[in-house]
C-alpha cells in the first residue's frame, strides 16, 4: 500500500531555530529509531545552546571596541530577482550567531510580505535595481548565499549577484 508509506514533510515551514531539526524524532518513528532520534535531537539542541551563548558572549570578551558583524541571508530566485531574506527563522539564526541586521528603512519600498501576510519575507530587487541591491550588500560584513547551487565559490556568487570586480562590498 503506497499511501501508507507516503508522508508530507513541512519542516521548512518551521519558524523556530530548533523546530526543523526536531523533525528527526518524527522520522525516527518510521524506522523504529525513536531513541536514537531523540538522542540526536538532544545533542543538536545542546550544541545550539552552547554555540549561541558563546557567540553572544563575544562582545563581553572583546571589550567595548567589539562591533558584532552585520549579516544577511541573500538569494537570487529563478526569475532573476535578488533578495535579502528576513523571515523570522533566518533573523533568529543571525541573532543566535551573534550577528546583527542593519537598519533597512531606507529600502522600505523593496520590503515584501510573505504570501500569508503573517510576517515580513525580506527585500526584493528586480533586474532594474541591481545597483540598489549592491548598495544594500555593502552594508553587510557577512553574506550567506541561499541559492543552493552546486560547487559555488565566492567569485561565482559575486557573478550571480552582478557584482563587478572592484566594487567595495565587505563580504566580497
Amino acid at each position: 500500500d503506497f499511501g501508507a508509506k507516503t508522508i508530507c514533510v513541512a519542516e521548512t515551514y518551521e519558524t523556530e531555530q530548533l523546530s526543523q531539526a526536531e523533525w528527526i524524532k518524527f522520522y525516527g518513528l518510521f524506522f523504529e529509531k525513536e531513541t536514537e532520534a531523540a538522542t540526536a535531537m538532544c545533542g543538536t539542541a545542546s550544541r545550539f545552546a552552547c554555540s549561541s551563548i558563546a557567540a553572544n558572549a563575544a562582545s563581553l570578551s572583546q571589550g567595548t571596541t567589539y562591533q558584532p558583524p552585520k549579516a544577511a541571508f541573500v538569494s537570487k530566485d529563478y526569475t532573476g530577482n535578488l533578495k535579502i531574506n528576513t523571515v523570522p527563522k533566518a533573523m533568529a539564526l543571525l541573532r543566535h550567531a551573534g550577528a546583527v541586521f542593519p537598519d533597512m528603512s531606507a529600502y522600505a519600498s523593496r520590503r515584501v510580505m510573505h504570501f500569508s501576510g503573517d510576517y515580513e519575507e525580506g527585500y526584493r530587487f528586480d533586474a532594474s535595481a541591481v545597483d540598489e541591491f549592491h548598495e544594500v550588500l555593502a552594508m553587510f560584513d557577512v553574506v550567506i548565499d541561499e541559492s543552493y547551487p552546486y560547487m559555488q565559490t565566492q567569485e561565482s556568487i559575486a557573478t550571480a549577484y552582478g557584482i563587478p570586480e572592484g566594487v567595495a562590498i565587505p563580504a566580497f
